[in-house]
């Protein structure tokens, strides 16, 4: 988990001071990405916590886009460590379940349980933040 914040807050920090300015630019050209900066810098903490719980969003892709918008950063870090923690427990979790791969295959169900309750929490997360996200961006730019 220490590797993975450390990622998060150097690809974070390294965009934050090299294109920030840039992007802050571009940002008032464009009332959509105006509002979206707005939500994330307003609700922070709770868009990047959903943004971590989802699959779907590549890891480091995220670490450079949040780097662009105004969110502190203190925010960003703590909400990124929070959201790091299930998936590392997950993965430290299914790692200790699998000590060879003829397991994956056994018909233990406590292993395939997991497996199932940890894609549908992921996918049903990643529903989540669109609706969240696209409702709050219209809120903001009216």
């Amino acid at each position: 988990m220490a590797s993975a914040d450390t990622a998060a807050v150097v690809s974070f920090l390294v965009v934050r001071f090299v294109a920030r300015d840039w992007a802050a630019s571009q940002i008032e050209k464009r009332p959509k990405f105006k509002a979206v900066d707005k939500a994330v810098e307003k609700h922070g903490m709770w868009l990047i916590a959903l943004i971590r719980f989802s699959p779907i969003l590549p890891f480091g892709l995220c670490n450079y886009m949040l780097g662009l918008t105004n969110v502190p950063f203190w925010k960003y870090w703590i909400s990124s460590t929070i959201g790091l923690a299930p998936y590392t427990i997950a993965y430290a979790y299914l790692g200790s379940l699998l000590r060879g791969l003829a397991e994956i295959f056994n018909d233990d169900s406590d292993s395939t349980e997991s497996i199932i309750l940890l894609s549908v929490g992921g996918v049903s997360s990643s529903t989540n933040i669109t609706p969240r996200t696209t409702q709050h961006t219209h809120s903001l730019s009216t």
